[in-house]
């Protein structure tokens, strides 16, 4: 999950622009590099960028409707694919223990299969190509 920028900020999520903008110069001047000898803290661009996302209406709102998702999503458990279902035959197809666990299909699963997919054509219509090009340059003409 990413990071909260209200909680970061130390704000509550229904906070106003000026509360916001107050809770983020108050860190501000706490985390300042000239404060710290000129050093930038991890901490200070987590600020930076809280105040980034959380100052602009359209970002606010984007991130407010991602906060949305990702606490359904996190609260909502996913449907299991598979029933253990207890056989005696012990075949080794079906799970005794009820311990089957649901496949989990995320977004860069699903991306890295289509990639992958693209690639396989491509590399065949390559090498179909490739043999033609060999065929027709050999001057075989099947007489």
């Amino acid at each position: 999950m990413t990071v909260d920028h209200y909680v970061l900020l130390g704000v509550q999520r229904s906070a106003t622009h000026a509360e916001i903008r107050s809770a983020y110069r108050q860190l501000a001047q706490r985390l300042h590099p000239d404060t710290h000898g000129g050093v930038v803290s991890a901490e200070m661009v987590a600020v930076n960028e809280a105040w980034r996302v959380l100052s602009d209406e359209a970002r606010r709102s984007a991130y407010d409707a991602k906060l949305r998702l990702d606490t359904a999503f996190v609260a909502r458990p996913a449907p299991a694919q598979w029933s253990a279902i207890d056989d005696d035959d012990d075949d080794g197809f079906v799970d005794d223990d009820g311990s089957f666990i649901p496949m989990v299909e995320t977004v860069a699963a699903r991306r890295w299969m289509v990639l992958i997919t693209f690639t396989m054509i491509a590399a065949g219509l390559l090498l179909t190509a490739l043999f033609v090009y060999a065929f027709i340059r050999s001057g075989s003409t099947g007489r």
